[in-house]
């Protein structure tokens, strides 16, 4: 930083003052220099220093010895000349910033996803400390609600849904590492308001994993600047689309012209229900009026038409996926 008498160092970083008289018993002469502590700590357990002083005797350089331990204004009574003069103890800092992030494009309502959409997830890490980071270990569990598409490395899910990635090693003021995994919405979203996910980094500070922190709203590329503690990482939200195809067919033989039905011919009719949304249907509801021109014969589960002569059936729940649901009843042709 600066030196006594505005000298600077040389080439290899050596300060050189020269002393042009010191009487006998004449008071101490001293010379000064500042320095700053560097960003980068690594391997540095201690600052340690020694200087050399040529005081005209013939026999050249002196080490300099370290100071009278209560008295740094005196020589140290016994010195060892294994000792440097002075040493500095270093506060070596392994930290990181560790932060996730998530983009996609919605295509449910209001930008929400939906099945089908991908979703790209970034975990960044940023050495934050005064050290070189080594073997930092990146863990994340696939979300619930997705399923895997690709991943940084060509890295695929354990058989828990883990993804880990080990990075050798991030150094002071390196750039920031990230590392990318995409996945796919599922089909059966029965249950999820938003999909979450939160990383773990375990940047070697002896405290095991940190769980990532959410993005700066205005930029991925950064932390969060004040985070709760208790968010998520990252929080997508979702389209819970609740949907169905419902048709409905009737089957006969006809006994007359032409294969058309007639008095005491019977028909039967089938109303079929397909969940083609991404979530559970509950309590799905069935009713059908008895035609004009016909009878009742008969219904599945044995029901039988109520006083206005409607059917009605409930059915509890229909998986996304599941096989189409069908109800019939079976009616004859009046006389």
């Amino acid at each position: 930083v600066s030196a006594d008498g505005g000298i600077v160092p040389d080439a290899t970083g050596k300060l050189s003052w020269t002393l042009t008289n010191i009487p006998v018993g004449g008071a101490d002469l001293t010379r000064s220099f500042v320095v700053r502590v560097a960003t980068d700590l690594t391997g540095a357990s201690s600052i340690i220093n020694t200087a050399g002083v040529d005081n005209g005797d013939g026999t050249g350089e002196h080490p300099s010895t370290p100071p009278d331990p209560n008295n740094p204004n005196n020589p140290h009574p016994n010195p060892d000349p294994n000792d440097p003069s002075t040493e500095v103890p270093v506060d070596q800092i392994k930290r990181s910033a560790n932060w996730k992030s998530a983009s996609y494009t919605g295509s449910g309502t209001n930008g929400k996803v939906k099945t089908g959409d991908e979703i790209t997830y970034t975990i960044h890490i940023r050495n934050t400390g005064n050290v070189t980071l080594t073997n930092v270990l990146i863990t994340d569990m696939l979300p619930a609600y997705t399923t895997f598409v690709s991943a940084d490395g060509g890295i695929v899910p354990d058989a828990t849904g883990k993804l880990s990635w080990s990075i050798p090693g991030i150094a002071v003021g390196a750039a920031d590492v990230t590392r990318s995994f995409k996945v796919r919405v599922a089909a059966d979203l029965t249950g999820a308001t938003n999909i979450v996910n939160t990383a773990d980094v375990d940047n070697g500070d002896g405290t095991g994993d940190h769980p990532t922190t959410p993005p700066d709203p205005n930029d991925p590329n950064n932390p969060h600047p004040n985070p709760d503690p208790n968010d998520p990482s990252t929080e997508v939200p979702v389209d819970n689309n609740k949907s169905s195809a419902n048709w409905k067919s009737a089957t006969y033989i006809g006994t007359g012209a032409g294969g058309k039905v007639k008095a005491g011919d019977e028909i039967t009719y089938f109303i079929h229900v397909r969940n083609t949304g991404n979530v559970t249907l509950t309590n799905v509801k069935i009713s059908d009026v008895i035609p004009a021109h016909t009878s009742f014969v008969s219904a599945d589960g044995g029901i039988v038409p109520d006083a206005a002569g409607k059917l009605s059936w409930t059915i509890p729940g229909i998986a996304v996926g599941a096989a189409d649901v069908v109800r019939s009843f079976k009616v004859k042709v009046a006389n």
